[in-house]
């Protein structure tokens, strides 16, 4: 990710758009938490949310130390790269294995596709 000295009209429109990308991953957060009973859907749909919710908020926390300190603190900017990063790395596989699940419920899974599934938690 680019770090932000200055404040340009690119650098807003990143900042307003990773505050709604955090805020509303966080809403669903919440929403799916809220639930008494969770399934194993439910569980996956919330991880693969608590990935993109790292992804928004790790973008912006970077670009808001680039921004106050220019060049932040090592481990500042550290924490800053390392959490979109897990974030992405976790929403792959998420994202394959929700979709198997629910269409578990319509009808049974090839093991083909079990197989293939399995390939995308290499990274």
């Amino acid at each position: 990710m680019e770090v932000a000295y200055e404040l340009t009209a690119l650098v807003a429109f990143k900042l307003i758009v990773y505050t709604f990308g955090a805020l509303v991953y966080l809403f669903l957060m919440v929403l799916i938490l809220g639930n008494r009973r969770l399934r194993r859907l439910e569980w996956l749909l919330f991880w693969l949310v608590s990935g993109l919710f790292m992804w928004n908020s790790g973008n912006l926390l970077a670009l808001n130390v680039g921004l106050f300190y220019g060049v932040g603190p090592a481990l500042l900017s550290r924490a800053a790269r390392l959490i979109p990063l897990l974030g992405l790395v976790l929403v792959a596989p998420l994202l394959v294995q929700v979709h198997l699940n629910y269409l578990e419920q319509f009808s049974p899974v090839s093991p083909v596709a079990t197989l293939l599934s399995r390939i995308f938690y290499v990274p």
